[in-house]
């Protein structure tokens, strides 16, 4: 998995904790009409670092630090557009002259490209934690975790005492959510094109935490709820599998 799908993962978890996303990481802030248009526009960051720095209440000190490392990232990213963008004209080229030498080299150099990009991307990342510090990083993953197994178990609702429950069971996965993640992006800071990131763990720690919800804090209707709701989808999944046509290889004999 690429070092772009699992931040991915990430910002899902961000979105269910706050609205504020965007494409654009760090944007210039809108400046009152009296300031001298001269002044240099100040910054602030939105995205999934915008999320985790107001949720965290991170102070303008360590945002900016943040927003250093952000605006070098797509520094990187705007300086080699010139060179993917002349590698996917190459490939282009290479596929309509069905030249088979120059179509794996154009692939070859947008792979090396891509590659470079992701360790970027995952070096930040680490950096970005550095900055934030451990206390604030193991509240980061208690907040996104908690959030992850109530997406998970929707359409469960929580009442403020389950949720409380929820969040002692996060603090105590933190670390471990923690270690993982940072063994994940310290392997895609040194990518190469055999590098994967292996999210086992990571499933490893949802899958038992979900289950210590489902036994330990959910009430008797809320595991109906989820009960009914896993027939309902299995039911679904049948009958739609059972309107499809047969495969002929399997559905007629041989002659």
């Amino acid at each position: 998995m690429s070092v772009r799908k699992f931040i991915v993962s990430l910002f899902i978890l961000a979105l269910v904790v706050s609205p504020v996303l965007g494409q654009e990481v760090v944007t210039p802030a809108s400046k009152p009409a009296s300031k001298p248009a001269s002044k240099p526009a100040d910054y602030k960051l939105t995205g999934y670092y915008g999320v985790m720095s107001n949720q965290l209440k991170l102070d303008d000190a360590t945002k900016a630090k943040i927003i250093e490392k952000v605006k070098a990232q797509r520094s990187f990213a705007t300086e080699s557009k010139p060179r993917v963008d002349a590698a996917r004209k190459a490939l282009a080229d290479a596929n309509t002259a069905k030249d088979a030498a120059a179509i794996a080299k154009a692939e070859k150099d947008l792979k090396e490209l891509d590659l470079a990009a992701e360790r970027i991307r995952a070096k930040t990342h680490m950096d970005i934690n550095d900055i934030v510090g451990v206390e604030k990083r193991l509240e980061w993953e208690t907040i996104t975790t908690v959030q992850y197994v109530e997406t998970r178990l929707n359409p469960v609702k929580f009442d403020d005492a389950q949720i409380a429950k929820i969040k002692d069971l996060a603090k105590g996965v933190a670390k471990d959510l923690a270690a993982a993640r940072d063994a994940n992006f310290k392997a895609l800071s040194e990518a190469t094109a055999e590098t994967k990131v292996d999210e086992k763990k990571i499933a490893e720690i949802h899958e038992k935490l979900i289950d210590a919800v489902t036994q330990t804090i959910l009430t008797d209707a809320q595991k109906k709820q989820l009960a009914d709701m896993k027939a309902a989808a299995e039911a679904v999944d049948a009958a739609e599998a059972a309107s499809k046509p047969a495969d002929k290889k399997t559905a007629e004999p041989k002659k």
